[in-house]
């Protein structure tokens, strides 16, 4: 996800699931798999997984 900041654009700091699944071209299921599996490294904070 990009943010528009004074013009220019800047990446976001944390990513969701879903976000890296579609940044990655691969599907939720894999993701959230990858995450569980410790490929993809990931921090739950309450019910939600962040990627930075």
């Amino acid at each position: 996800m990009e943010l528009v900041k004074g013009g220019r654009r800047a990446e976001s700091a944390t990513y969701t699931v879903d976000e890296v699944a579609g940044l990655l071209g691969i599907s939720r299921g894999v993701a959230y798999q990858s995450v569980h599996d410790g490929e993809i490294p990931a921090k739950r904070i309450g019910r939600r997984w962040v990627i930075s």
